[in-house]
């Protein structure tokens, strides 16, 4: 099987760097968050705006979806953890989360539980009905920058400023592994819950994945450039693309081979997202803007 990319357009997205792409997993609907402080929602095939969502005081890192899309939770630079009603358009509760700037999030798989991460060090969980803290670990040495539940719902994975991997047990309450993993910092870690792949990247830029039940590595791909790597595996499970300063690699999934490059003319890829039906992807990057790519198999190519 081959593809071509095919760049659709580009369109204004935010006033300043665009920090996250994201499909809704069950709506064709494309969700970006800037350093803007605002969070846009954006129809698709047509790309037009549909909702922005104001309320962080500062940028908004990142972001995650629960109940099948009705909601939004969000972090920030501003230190706090939102929840957002798409349905009604309101900010359902705010909490002050981190002393510090607040990036990493994710949500439990049964959608009950948020996981943050923070330059504090701090990995904290939150009810998601209530936004009511549960647990704080504070094992960390330094900035925390990922968090990620696996999909057992009990355990966590964790990494930023530090050489390892940490997992945590949340029903134990403690540490349990710290893993080796990357020089100097794991830039980000992405799991797969579809095709059960945990990936990391790191400053040594190397990409990993990861058997996490011996958290062996099963495949590793020298990167081309600095970056914050942000990746992203297509629903049919073929391809994965990977942001770095101003490209974006295409790899074949699971293997990890790499396709081809295409080049970005910015400072940084911060954010990208296949989506649903694996026919776009979606790349913010430092110019304020998105680009969304057309992708094509050779079947398509020659109808």
């Amino acid at each position: 099987m081959s593809w071509t990319f095919k760049e659709r357009l580009t369109f204004k997205a935010h006033d300043n760097y665009v920090i996250k792409t994201k499909f809704m997993p069950e709506k064709p609907i494309l969700v970006t968050s800037g350093m803007d402080n605002v969070i846009k929602l954006w129809n698709m095939p047509k790309w037009e705006g549909m909702l922005t969502l104001k309320g962080h005081k500062n940028a908004v890192n990142n972001f995650d979806f629960l109940n099948y899309d009705r909601f939004l939770v969000s972090v920030s630079t501003d230190k706090t953890l939102k929840k957002w009603d798409l349905r009604s358009q309101e900010l359902v509760w705010s909490v002050n989360a981190h002393t510090k700037t607040v990036i990493g999030i994710s949500v439990s798989p049964d959608g009950t539980k948020i996981a943050t991460s923070s330059y504090d060090g701090h990995m904290k969980i939150w009810d998601a009905e209530s936004g009511e803290m549960l647990a704080d670990y504070a094992d960390f040495p330094k900035n925390l920058t990922n968090v990620c539940f696996l999909p057992d719902g009990k355990h966590i994975v964790g990494g930023g400023l530090a050489e390892e991997l940490y997992i945590w047990d949340i029903e134990a309450g403690n540490l349990i592994h710290k893993i080796p993993a990357h020089e100097t910092a794991v830039s980000n870690i992405y799991y797969n819950p579809q095709y059960d792949v945990l990936i990391t990247a790191g400053a040594d830029k190397k990409l990993k994945q990861w058997n996490y039940h011996d958290w062996s590595v099963t495949v590793e791909v020298e990167l081309p450039a600095k970056g914050v790597y942000p990746i992203s595996v297509n629903r049919k499970g073929d391809l994965m693309a990977v942001g770095c300063e101003n490209r974006i690699g295409i790899y074949t999934f699971p293997d990890m081979n790499l396709l081809q490059y295409f080049w970005v003319d910015v400072k940084g890829v911060y954010g990208l997202d296949f989506s649903q039906d694996s026919k776009f992807l979606a790349v913010g990057c430092t110019n304020k803007k998105v680009t969304i790519w057309q992708i094509l198999s050779e079947h398509e190519r020659l109808r």
